[in-house]
C-alpha cells in the first residue's frame, strides 16, 4: 500500500510537513485505520465466498472513538 505521510505540531495543527522520505510510515492511530481497511478488503474481496464485492467494501465504515 502506497501512502504519503505528513505531520503537524500540536500547537499548529494546520502546519503540515511532508515526511515520507524520512522513512516514517504511520502513527499508532493511523495503524488502526490501516488494519480496518486490510480486514475489510480481505473479507469483502479476497476471501469472500460469494466472490469479490468491491461495493460491499466501499460501504464499510470504521466507527470508533479513541
Amino acid at each position: 500500500m502506497h501512502h504519503q505521510v505528513y505531520v503537524a505540531p500540536h500547537d499548529n495543527p494546520e502546519e503540515f510537513t511532508y515526511v515520507t522520505p524520512t522513512g516514517l510510515i504511520a502513527c499508532v492511530w493511523d495503524l488502526r485505520v490501516l488494519c480496518f481497511e486490510r480486514e475489510a478488503w480481505i473479507q469483502t474481496v479476497l476471501a469472500n465466498p460469494n466472490g469479490p464485492n468491491v461495493q460491499e467494501y466501499l460501504n464499510l465504515q470504521l466507527n470508533e472513538d479513541t
